[in-house]
């Protein structure tokens, strides 16, 4: 009996330590802020263990939400929400929602706002959506927000996830369009409306606006700022003035010893900036933070975009405009159609040949006085390519051009389909750069791909992908060109 109660009292006298110590530093840290924090998941690693989930949901992602007074899991793909209750020195993670359904918000982002927790885009069931969802309070189901268009967004992989920033003065979600979603259209490119486009979503009303336009990237984020956006170690996007800002080279020194550390683990689960300082850790015992002051921003005059301005309304004396415009150019086109009716109806004679030619789609051969035929193609030829294939087109042409491969997984995230399954990313692999070779093939007449690829000296089973040697000049045209 004796020793019964000695081991319970070991029990109740070490038993809050003990669950003290299975809370990571990077957690306790965060609950130490008052307020919404916006917090940045780097990589796969679990915060709540043994979830009753079935197998395929091993490797879903675990996003951390920090409100004003609780601290959130969500559980991507699932619509689960988890609350860390720290109550009697003591916690333990309590499920808060009642949601049935999953799989449809794989690659999504989660966000508080007023209290208001939510859920944006992600992909699942043959589709990336575009819909806003809160957790209704009462019902404590995830209902969507009507808005204006569905703007179809995922992050893609954590490391190098796709640009999106949530402006909690303004109340304005800033996202990267994405130039393809549904994987049933045969041709995924009429699915581009808002492809390299940088949209904003007002929360409140509802409604995107298109703010301008700029190069496709991704990111690794680590925070949010006051100076903007802090990703890739270095850079800090700052979207409202439309600049991008760097780490002076001391604060850069700083973060390769956060990073860099040959005696520390550097395989961090989560980051967040408060208070100015960055606070990054993983879900272990390890934590770093690094404090960042306006002294350590190096402020430059280079745009994050290029601004699209849009005429809301058109005033009377405009629209008297348009109208004279359109009919100058109809009478214009009508006197052009005339006149050339005419001149077709008189015969040419063409110098040298003696004869009309066949087929006016027919490649143009002429031949000045050194007797040295020139040959004209069509520019229609170039346009062949839709963007998505001149973007992966000239990202291999690079890689190349510095006798560098370019692997499987680098074409899955250019042609955004890092998020898909395996089947489903080789099948567009193909599709893309079978069309790519196809088309070029008008112009290089040849029989040997320009897109050619070998089999990778690490695993035989993959392949990598370059452009052949001869058409390295080609292709530098068609990118230059475009």
């Amino acid at each position: 009996m004796k020793l019964h109660l000695i081991i319970a009292l070991l029990l109740i006298g070490y038993g809050p330590i003990a669950q003290e110590k299975s809370l990571p530093p990077i957690i306790r840290k965060l609950l130490s802020f008052h307020g919404n924090i916006q917090t940045y998941p780097l990589n796969n690693a679990k915060l709540i263990p043994n979830l009753d989930l079935p197998k395929n949901y091993n490797n879903t992602n675990q996003v951390v939400i920090k409100t004003k007074d609780q601290l959130l899991v969500g559980i991507v793909g699932t619509g689960r929400i988890y609350r860390l209750d720290t109550l009697r020195n003591d916690f333990r993670w309590t499920r808060i929602d009642s949601t049935y359904f999953t799989g449809y918000n794989f690659g999504c982002i989660y966000f508080t706002l007023d209290s208001t927790i939510y859920s944006f885009g992600g992909n699942g069931f043959w589709h990336i959506n575009g819909s806003l969802r809160y957790l209704n309070p009462i019902s404590k189901e995830w209902n969507a927000r009507p808005l204006s268009e569905e703007v179809h967004f995922s992050i893609g992989n954590f490391g190098n996830t796709r640009y999106y920033y949530v402006d909690t003065i303004t109340q304005t979600l800033f996202i990267n369009g994405m130039s393809s979603s549904a994987e049933y259209l045969k041709d995924q490119s009429k699915d581009n409306l808002y492809g390299n486009k940088l949209m904003a979503l007002n929360i409140k009303t509802g409604d995107w606006k298109t703010i301008g336009l700029y190069k496709d990237s991704s990111y690794s984020i680590l925070g949010s700022s006051p100076w903007g956006l802090f990703v890739n170690n270095n850079i800090f996007i700052d979207v409202r003035n439309n600049r991008i800002n760097k780490l002076s080279e001391r604060k850069k020194d700083n973060m390769l010893a956060i990073l860099e550390n040959s005696t520390m683990p550097n395989d961090y689960s989560l980051s967040f900036i408060a208070d100015s300082t960055l606070y990054i850790g993983d879900y272990n015992n390890h934590i770093d933070s690094m404090k960042i002051t306006s002294a350590d921003i190096i402020h430059t005059d280079i745009p994050f975009f290029t601004p699209i301005e849009i005429e809301k309304e058109l005033s009377i004396e405009k629209i008297l405009k348009i109208i004279i415009g359109v009919l100058i150019t109809v009478v214009v086109f009508l006197i052009f159609q005339l006149t050339r009716k005419r001149n077709q109806s008189m015969p040419i004679a063409i110098v040298g040949s003696g004869q009309l030619p066949k087929d006016s789609s027919e490649k143009t051969t002429l031949i000045p006085k050194t007797g040295n035929p020139l040959e004209f193609r069509s520019s229609k030829i170039i346009e062949l390519l839709d963007e998505r294939e001149k973007t992966l087109l000239a990202f291999i042409y690079s890689h190349s051009s510095e006798e560098r491969l370019t692997s499987i997984e680098e074409i899955n995230r250019i042609i955004g389909a890092a998020q898909r399954s395996s089947e489903i990313q080789k099948r567009l692999r193909s599709d893309i750069i079978t069309s790519i070779n196809d088309k070029l093939s008008l112009i290089s007449d040849a029989k040997k791909p320009v897109i050619s690829k070998q089999r990778s000296e690490f695993d035989k089973r993959s392949f990598e992908y370059f452009i052949h040697p001869d058409y390295m000049e080609l292709v530098k045209k068609v990118v230059d060109i475009n």
